[in-house]
């Protein structure tokens, strides 16, 4: 899996839409393993939904994408 978009700002990677990344509250119906994400989770977001599928199949390759849509 090919996860976009990153950027590099200042020499650091960075998450073009942290909010999706690691903020959104999955449902139940929307979760990979479903379990509904908690307020309290750590983690949340479409990394949190990485993590359980690499968890489910360990051999998943998931890659970050840098660049492309307007950070080229």
């Amino acid at each position: 899996i090919n996860y976009s978009f990153g950027n590099v700002t200042g020499g650091k990677c960075v998450m073009g839409d942290s909010y999706a990344a690691t903020d959104k509250a999955y449902t139940a119906d929307q979760s990979v393993d479903g379990v509904a994400d908690t307020w309290d989770q750590p983690l949340r977001g479409n990394f949190n939904q990485l993590r359980k599928l690499k968890a489910k199949h360990p051999g998943l390759k998931v890659l970050w994408s840098f660049g492309g849509w307007t950070w080229s």
